[in-house]
């Protein structure tokens, strides 16, 4: 079963999840509606505040239990947040909300390529769930955060089984030579699904095009752009996406610099643009 939560998520960002309680206090008195929340929310309605104004950020989710004599407001949820991410168009295959109906993983496919899928955490099904519904395509900001990364240096790969050569090079002009194949891996864009946990997890990999840093949560935290899919059928052949990486999630003290290959594993995020 799929677990709804978001311990783990914040570990990515902090390390120790432990640390919550140090910035949620703050989150919560200094923070900011998110665009399109009500400041006084009616019953059965949700709101979400940001804090702070960094592209990595905590979003909470209050929402609003009773009427009498007004609305009893509870922290429903919080997690991290990625404002900023890679825009993308996209078709909504499947809505899975969470219990708390304030919370989802969506499943989605690149438009016009069959067998590809692509499921994250909807970091703001809240306020636009009434927007969202099976077949819709949309633009949506995507984004991961790494629980771990290194720098790749990725070796050529050598095939010489005659069975599998025979399988790659069959249907082509050199379907009869079985001389050996080797494969350079660099550069690669990998995203591979790792769900035995929840459906939003993946083991990534690919080239790094843009990276600056910034600080947030009392930490450094890399932001890069990875291209992770390409997509052979499409216009538009590199999907990027804006990774966040913390400085504990780095498994060695070597950084990436544009051009590098990182690989890790990550969760990933999105929410409807705008």
């Amino acid at each position: 079963m799929a677990h709804e939560g978001h311990g783990n998520h914040w570990q990515s960002v902090l390390g120790d999840v432990e640390e919550i309680d140090r910035w949620l206090p703050l989150a919560l008195q200094q923070g900011r509606l998110d665009h399109g929340s009500k400041a006084s929310p009616a019953a059965g309605e949700a709101i979400g505040i940001i804090w702070p104004d960094s592209h990595l950020c905590c979003l909470s989710i209050v929402s609003a239990a009773s009427e009498n004599p007004k609305p009893e407001l509870v922290l429903t949820s919080a997690y991290p947040f990625a404002a900023r991410g890679t825009r993308h168009r996209l078709k909504v295959d499947e809505i899975v909300p969470w219990q708390n109906g304030l919370e989802a993983w969506i499943k989605t496919r690149v438009p016009g390529i069959d067998g590809l899928s692509l499921t994250f955490f909807d970091s703001r099904y809240y306020a636009s769930r009434d927007r969202l519904s099976v077949g819709v395509e949309a633009e949506f900001i995507i984004a991961g955060l790494a629980y771990t990364a290194e720098v790749a240096h990725p070796e050529i790969v050598r095939i010489d089984e005659p069975e599998k050569i025979r399988a790659m090079r069959a249907g082509t002009e050199r379907a009869d030579d079985l001389s050996p194949i080797e494969i350079d891996l660099k550069g690669a864009a990998i995203l591979f699904a790792r769900d035995e946990y929840a459906p939003d997890e993946y083991e990534f990999s690919g080239p790094v095009r843009t990276i600056e840093s910034f600080d947030a949560f009392g930490t450094r935290i890399t932001c890069l752009t990875s291209t992770l899919l390409r997509l052979v059928d499409s216009d538009d052949l590199d999907f990027d996406v804006t990774l966040y990486i913390s400085d504990h999630a780095w498994r060695t003290n070597e950084r990436a610099l544009p051009g590098a290959d990182v690989r890790g594993f990550l969760w990933l995020q999105g929410y409807l643009a705008t």
